[in-house]
């Protein structure tokens, strides 16, 4: 019965990976809700292998990097493990109406 609301979910949150990976091909990761820069500091770009063209600078993340991530992981899970089923209903139903007033990712 918990399949079909994580599927839909899902499908609502989808939507907003686009503007994440923009924002990460701009050399940053994306940890704990911010997108900082890597802990080296260092990038590397990736290129269109049929045109040769740069299509991302992203950030060369390092051991430390993960660690952030990994923790940073761990307690958005405990948060959202204690959210009430209705709690989430209610954040899906009304993202769409939050995310028109939110500038986008810059």
């Amino acid at each position: 019965k918990l399949f079909l609301p994580l599927n839909f979910l899902f499908v609502r949150h989808i939507k907003k990976i686009g503007a994440i990976r923009r924002q990460l091909s701009n050399g940053k990761n994306f940890i704990d809700n911010e997108f900082i820069k890597s802990t080296s500091g260092n990038t590397y770009s990736r290129k269109n292998p049929i045109c040769d063209t740069i299509i991302g600078e992203y950030a060369n993340s390092t051991t430390e990097d993960t660690n952030l991530a990994i923790n940073a992981a761990n307690r958005s899970f405990l948060d959202w493990k204690a959210t009430p089923l209705e709690a989430d209903f209610f954040i899906s139903k009304n993202l769409d109406t939050f995310s028109t007033s939110i500038k986008p990712f810059e």
